[in-house]
């Protein structure tokens, strides 16, 4: 086998991986972010290209063709070997949302063509940050957040003034005694070329402060695999109790996909302008640099894709009726009554979530369009699901409430038939 890019990202993988990826010989990338890979990797003799990991393998000496290698949001345990040093060609690491314990390698700093380095962010690593680390001239974003990293920060970093060190994203929220002093020095070096996201504190009406990383680490039980309800492209949804035993969801993006941080924006700016009982409610938020959720309040009954096609679940005719009537209640309210006019671009079954008493919920805004009065807009990437998008919609990107509307069409009989728009059996409706 000759694989060059095999992607398992958010697949609902458990388990070990088997033993055959490390038949592809050329193998450069591989992605297994957003899975719930556990346990140890036996010993690959064969391994020369490929890298194969759950608990990271100290036989990465061969991997020396690897160039991006993506693990984040698994459960990968104990430490980082200092064979990642011999990754020569490596270019794009990216570990975070893990349980890796122990220091950082200081091999790290022999990997010269490394230009993003997201290893460390929301695990365990102790210890101190290595001087060679301040050696890799290509490097344009790090984050080593939310650990349990010691001080000082080592003045090699000042030194990263060369031309390829363009995006600098020096992220270094390290939860222990980084002294004040370096880090003011280090921001004023860097404050010219970092993108800071505009302040959302007056996104969200009626929060009272974000909520912060640690109260959703304690909510969510470290955002443990029993807390996990739902994954998609963008990031995870995890179950919560927060301090005053609220039960919410808990919406984390994952930063390292193209979008996510747009589509967090997006969500925040359409919430600060609507508030209708069948529109899921945000409680609040948490922002940081290389972090960002939303709290949501939580649906017992999940969403009605899972009602409509689940056999643990069956809904009757009325129940089916009154859910679409909360529906058509969201978006009258979407189209007519808001302060500016919102139009969805993306209703489908699986974005309507059920409360305790079956009541609907029109849920993720992360491709809403904000439109003035009633003129329509075009935008050049569509982003809506096939199967629900109108064609003026799907084919030329023209937004208009008439997209919402035929979305809904399509959306009723899917609900009323039981058969979704793309199914074979359901062309004839």
């Amino acid at each position: 086998m000759h694989y060059e890019l095999p992607t398992f990202v958010s697949n609902h993988l458990s388990g070990k991986i088997p033993t055959s990826l490390g038949q592809c010989i050329k193998l450069q990338v591989i992605l297994l972010s957003l899975n719930d890979f556990m346990g140890s990797i036996p010993t690959f003799k064969d391994i020369r290209k490929a890298l194969i990991v759950c608990e990271i393998p100290s036989n990465l000496s061969h991997c020396r063709e690897l160039r991006v290698l993506s693990l984040s949001f698994n459960q990968l345990t104990r430490g980082i070997p200092q064979a990642i040093g011999s990754l020569c060609n490596l270019e794009e690491l990216y570990l975070a949302f893990n349980k890796l314990t122990g220091g950082i390698p200081r091999e790290i700093g022999n990997l010269s063509n490394l230009n993003i380095l997201y290893p460390f962010s929301k695990n365990l690593v102790s210890g101190y940050i290595p001087r060679r680390m301040g050696k890799l001239q290509n490097l344009a974003k790090l984050s080593l957040s939310q650990n349990r990293l010691q001080s000082p920060i080592p003045v090699e970093f000042g030194d990263l003034k060369t031309k390829s060190f363009i995006k600098k994203y020096i992220l270094l929220t390290i939860a222990s005694t980084v002294t004040l002093v370096a880090f003011i020095v280090l921001w004023i070096r860097r404050r010219d070329n970092m993108e800071i996201p505009a302040p959302i504190d007056s996104w969200l009406p009626g929060t009272h402060g974000k909520i912060s990383y640690q109260q959703l680490l304690y909510a969510t039980n470290d955002f443990g695999g029993d807390n996990l309800i739902g994954k998609g492209s963008l990031g995870m949804i995890y179950k919560g109790v927060l301090s005053n035993g609220l039960n919410v969801a808990i919406k984390v993006f994952n930063l390292e996909f193209q979008g996510a941080l747009r589509s967090f924006n997006s969500e925040c700016e359409v919430m600060q302008r609507i508030r209708h009982q069948n529109l899921v409610k945000i409680i609040n938020c948490c922002s940081n640099l290389d972090f960002k959720a939303l709290v949501l309040k939580y649906m017992p009954n999940g969403s009605l894709d899972k009602g409509l096609y689940s056999h643990n679940h069956f809904l009757d005719l009325i129940q089916r009726l009154n859910i679409m009537i909360d529906v058509a209640s969201a978006l009258e309210y979407l189209h007519l009554d808001c302060s500016s006019l919102v139009v969805h671009c993306d209703l489908k079954p699986n974005n309507v979530l059920l409360d305790d008493d079956m009541v609907a919920h029109v849920a993720d805004f992360r491709i809403t369009r904000l439109l003035i009065e009633t003129k329509p807009m075009q935008q050049t990437k569509t982003l809506g699901t096939i199967g629900y998008m109108a064609p003026e919609y799907g084919l030329d990107g023209i937004v208009s409430i008439k997209v919402d509307v035929y979305s809904y069409g399509i959306f009723l009989m899917e609900v009323f038939a039981r058969k979704k728009p793309m199914d074979e059996m359901s062309l004839g409706i």
